[in-house]
């Protein structure tokens, strides 16, 4: 019976600090998708592997006739030569936001555990108000 409660603890404090690194990631992504936008087609010039097979990806694009190079880390596989599109913010090109790359289902994943984790602490706390085994 106290069990209950003293699960739900864990439980809601876990769901918090879930749903907070959720919300901090999904605001920097959006606050970085305000900023980059002027879209462009952007050359995988170089593709570097880490040791632990990272993959960062050298993109070369063009603004105002500059030739721009700037490195950024990748999920999907690309080759060099490859051409796609990217956004880029007109008064700093370096800070370049790729949609292709951006982790939406992670996101969506940890609202939903996030979620569950809350709705699941609601529910235990339910359990030991009303004393069901």
């Amino acid at each position: 019976m106290e069990l209950y409660f003293i699960m739900s603890f864990p439980f809601g404090l876990g769901g918090l600090i879930i749903l907070s690194i959720v919300i901090f990631i999904h605001r920097s992504i959006i606050k970085q998708r305000k900023l980059a936008s002027v879209r462009t087609d952007a050359k995988i010039t170089a593709v570097i592997v880490g040791s632990n097979s990272t993959r960062n990806y050298i993109y070369e694009f063009t603004v105002n006739g500059i030739v721009r190079r700037v490195q950024y880390a990748g999920k999907r596989y690309r080759k060099e030569g490859d051409i796609i599109s990217i956004f880029y913010d007109p008064s700093y090109p370096e800070n370049i936001y790729i949609p292709e790359v951006q982790p939406w289902p992670a996101i969506i994943a940890l609202y939903f555990i996030g979620i569950v984790w809350i709705i699941g602490a609601i529910i235990l706390l339910i359990f030991w108000k009303f004393g069901i085994k």
